[in-house]
């Protein structure tokens, strides 16, 4: 893979299904190559089904504006048990169905996401219209049959090394690519960031899923983030900052672009109680982002 993840495959544009296809075909590559490792077998029991890569929600097929793009970890298997993505491993059915994914969602996830990009742009997006959209591309297009930060967490030094890896690979394979197309293509101004957030002055640990501060610690030199500034929570409230995307294999669109990033996502509150009560914090830490967030739009 060429260290500049544009270099291969020219200029990419999601209109065309030849390149969604390449990004598709890298991403069940590496997912069968996951699911043969002995030390990632708690991320994929030999008994589960081979799950389709989910390279993004609501990836454009055209260059529609798309000026926020969201961020997390990996999407879900109840994208698939609940009927929102088809299960086939099918390149056409799968770039239909990413594209048009804001018809049917997985609303226990996305109704929080739904409500802290709302917050950050001031009310000015949504991700299903109508008026400007935003669009979601994941760290990892490989999904895990369990979730992957909760399995994660237990497991041992060696294994951790081996999803490192899975993660750097995921990143420059496959991420960048599609966020830097976003950029060129479709005028993305902004993205923003559930579940992770860089250390930045006056804090100088990483915050959020346990995965994405070991996937992006001081010595991962390929891709990873510097935060210019943010809020410190408090008593477990979530951590907000804002900065920028550096590695020698991040294109030089995507160090100029602004990242905003909130600690604690929808996934933080998955597993539990998800009334209004519980996205209070997550929208009030998303809204500390909004002028900020507003004015990178604004620019």
């Amino acid at each position: 893979m060429s260290e500049d993840p544009t270099a291969a495959s020219g200029t990419l544009s999601l209109m065309e299904r030849h390149q969604f296809a390449a990004l598709y075909a890298e991403a069940q590559q590496h997912r069968n190559q996951l699911r043969g490792s002995s030390q990632l077998a708690a991320f994929f029991p030999p008994d589960s089904q081979s799950l389709p890569p989910v390279l993004g929600f609501g990836l454009p097929h055209d260059n529609r504006p798309v000026p926020v793009v969201t961020i997390a970890l990996n999407a879900s298997v109840g994208e698939f048990s609940g009927g929102h993505l088809p299960i086939e491993d099918d390149v056409q059915a799968q770039w239909v169905a990413q594209a048009n994914y804001f018809a049917n969602p997985y609303e226990g996830w996305w109704g929080i996401a739904g409500d802290m990009l709302g917050a950050a742009t001031d009310g000015r997006l949504t991700y299903a219209g109508p008026g400007p959209i935003a669009a979601h591309v994941d760290f990892t297009g490989v999904v895990t049959t369990a979730g992957m930060d909760t399995t994660y967490d237990p497991i041992k030094a060696r294994a951790r090394a081996a999803v490192r890896s899975w993660l750097e690979r995921s990143l420059t394979g496959t991420f960048v690519q599609l966020l830097s197309s976003l950029v060129q293509q479709n005028g993305t101004k902004a993205a923003l960031v559930f579940g992770f957030a860089p250390a930045f002055p006056g804090k100088q640990d990483r915050s959020g899923s346990i995965t994405l501060r070991d996937t992006f610690w001081g010595e991962n030199e390929r891709v990873n983030f510097v935060g210019d500034g943010g809020v410190a929570g408090e008593r477990r409230q979530p951590t907000i900052s804002w900065g920028r995307m550096t590695g020698r294999s991040v294109p030089e669109n995507l160090r100029r672009l602004p990242f905003f990033f909130v600690s604690q996502g929808p996934s933080s509150l998955f597993s539990g109680q998800r009334d209004e009560v519980t996205r209070v914090p997550l929208r009030a830490a998303a809204a500390g982002l909004a002028a900020r967030l507003v004015a990178a739009l604004a620019s």
